[in-house]
């Protein structure tokens, strides 16, 4: 550990959403083979039963089956996602289906964050040994932590590089914030700045990851 170094004035913890999966339902069957031959950025997966449908601007893909359930994904923000949702009912309104937009909720987030340090992951391991905390070095080359309040999962690399998976954008951010003080007895080579407040950077919910 390298307790005496400082991290430099104005440093900052970038943490990005990615990737938000949402799902709805239009209550009503989808003829597949139609959606292929009169939608638009359409292909049709005939071994899997399914559609995949892609949208450019909010940058989106959606996965249609014949039962009217929807998954979308690539999405960079639950508000993003609810409109991309829409636009692709529109879209199969358009088409001729009897489309009724329901059942929407955000299923899965992905976000991204860089510590301003590396991480000596295998003692954190070691500290958090337990069933919320498994490193397999052979296996994989991160921490998989588990955050028992949000439910979320990380996974932590020696770099200093975290992805959280959790339920939405808000059990994400509050995910990071659980473990952020949990790393800065575990830096490797510069110390964090222990007055920083992590929510000044956490990303807003329309945030782009860059």
């Amino acid at each position: 550990m390298y307790s005496n170094f400082d991290l430099q004035d104005g440093s900052k913890l970038n943490i990005s959403v990615c990737n938000v999966v949402s799902s709805f339902r239009v209550h009503c069957h989808l003829n597949l083979r139609q959606i292929a031959l009169e939608g638009m950025d359409v292909v049709y997966r005939r071994e899997t039963q399914k559609v995949v449908m892609r949208m450019r601007n909010p940058k989106c893909t959606a996965y249609m089956w014949s039962s009217g359930k929807i998954v979308c994904t690539g999405s960079s923000s639950a508000q993003y996602a609810r409109q991309s949702a829409k636009r692709f009912a529109r879209r199969l309104l358009k088409i001729g289906f009897k489309v009724k937009f329901a059942e929407f909720r955000v299923v899965n987030v992905l976000a991204v964050c860089k510590m301003p340090y590396a991480i000596d992951i295998n003692e954190f391991a070691k500290a958090n040994r337990g069933r919320h905390c498994s490193y397999e070095p052979e296996l994989h080359p991160g921490v998989t932590f588990r955050e028992s309040t949000t439910k979320a999962t990380l996974k932590i690399f020696s770099t200093g590089s975290v992805t959280v998976t959790a339920r939405s954008v808000e059990k994400a951010k509050n995910a990071i914030r659980t473990v952020y003080p949990m790393f800065q007895e575990f830096y490797r080579f510069e110390k964090p700045n222990l007055d920083f407040d992590i929510s000044d950077v956490l990303p807003s919910d329309t945030e782009d990851c860059s």
